[in-house]
């Protein structure tokens, strides 16, 4: 089995649309490789080097410092935070 899949196949394996691939394709983020006029390939490890770029690290909060989460107000038909309704 050949580690070039098509343009269909690449963006199945990221799970995302053709034509987001194509924009990413477009926009020089993953690297394609065209053996003729129409046959477009693009390599797994291209693929993987895409999605590793793609990786954002959280920095951890000290553990005394965690916040609460902030409940959202309920929204209720016209309500807004702070307004009374009488």
């Amino acid at each position: 089995m050949t580690d070039l899949l098509t343009l269909d196949e690449a963006a199945q394996w990221l799970g995302i649309s053709r034509d987001t691939f194509d924009t990413l394709r477009k926009e020089g983020k993953i690297a394609v490789y065209k053996l003729s006029a129409n046959i477009i390939r693009v390599h797994k490890d291209d693929l993987v080097r895409y999605v590793e770029s793609c990786r954002v690290e959280i920095p951890a909060q000290p553990e005394g410092k965690r916040k609460k989460p902030q409940r959202a107000a309920p929204r209720i038909c016209g309500y807004v935070k702070g307004m009374d309704v009488v």
